[in-house]
């Protein structure tokens, strides 16, 4: 089998964009639905700019997408099936 498949490739990026603690915990975060920038970065304790720079890697692999509603963007898992993949303690 050839290795650059299509399906091969995108399996890569999707895993390469799960590969940072902050990113997981995001998507962790998302789980319970929608939240801003700054929603994030008060539950995660770090600078909005770092909140941002996770939140870019994660969009451009599509796992999550941004709804504007006047100046906030609220943030969002494109597709609930991202969750089968992050098993969390309470749902052992």
């Amino acid at each position: 089998m050839p290795l650059n498949q299509p399906l091969q490739r995108f399996k890569a990026e999707f895993f390469k964009a799960l590969a940072h603690p902050v990113r997981v915990t995001i998507l962790e975060l998302l789980r319970q639905g929608e939240l801003t920038v700054g929603d994030l970065q008060e539950r995660l304790a770090i600078d909005p700019s770092s909140v941002s720079q996770q939140l870019a890697v994660l969009r451009s692999r599509n796992i999550v997408e941004g709804r504007r509603a006047g100046s906030n963007v609220f943030y969002s898992v494109r597709d609930a099936a991202v969750f089968d993949l992050l098993i969390s303690p309470h749902d052992l």
